[in-house]
């Protein structure tokens, strides 16, 4: 029950702001459409799992999403002792922000972890990507997002990062 209960928040809200940044760039929302239709030619068809993981596009959309509004932004990493890195002393303690450089070629747990890692990692992180993938596909493959003309909002960081006071889109059906 935890699984699913605290797994609904996140999963929506990141399933919210990759919306907005679809609608905000247009061009990606229809490459991912393109990517979706070209596996998913039926509009009435629940994608399989194998399905789902041949959207590699997709992929790259869901960790830029996480990347630039994990679900939980309060993950922390900091150093045990004293170090000197590159000739610059990093003190003991000192909390490193996490995601704020792009994503490398080489992702790793070290600087990419919206589900957090180790004994505190999300035990939902597999649930949470195929939820998510699955809904986004099935969204993206039959509704076309953009944005409301002057409607702002503001990004709530404690807790969830949500949209404050919420999140407006205009939404039209895709002709098939």
């Amino acid at each position: 029950m935890t699984l699913l209960l605290a797994g609904h928040g996140t999963t929506s809200t990141v399933l919210s702001w990759t919306l907005y940044f679809l609608a905000k760039n247009p061009d990606i929302q229809d490459q991912l459409r393109k990517e979706i239709l070209n596996v998913f030619i039926d509009p009435n068809h629940f994608p399989s799992f194998e399905e789902i993981d041949q959207l590699k596009f997709l992929e790259c959309v869901f960790k830029e999403a996480l990347r630039i509004t994990p679900p939980s932004p309060s993950y922390m990493r900091c150093n045990l002792k004293d170090e000197i890195m590159n000739g610059y002393v990093i003190p003991k303690m000192l909390n490193l922000l996490t995601h704020l450089d792009g994503i490398k070629s080489k992702i790793s747990n070290s600087n990419f972890i919206p589900f957090s890692d180790g004994p505190r990692g999300c035990l939902g992180m597999r649930m949470a990507h195929l939820l998510y993938k699955t809904f986004l596909s099935i969204i993206i493959r039959n509704l076309k997002f953009g944005l409301v003309d002057d409607f702002t909002f503001k990004k709530r960081t404690f807790g969830i990062c949500q949209p404050v006071p919420g999140m407006d889109l205009l939404v039209s059906k895709v002709e098939h």
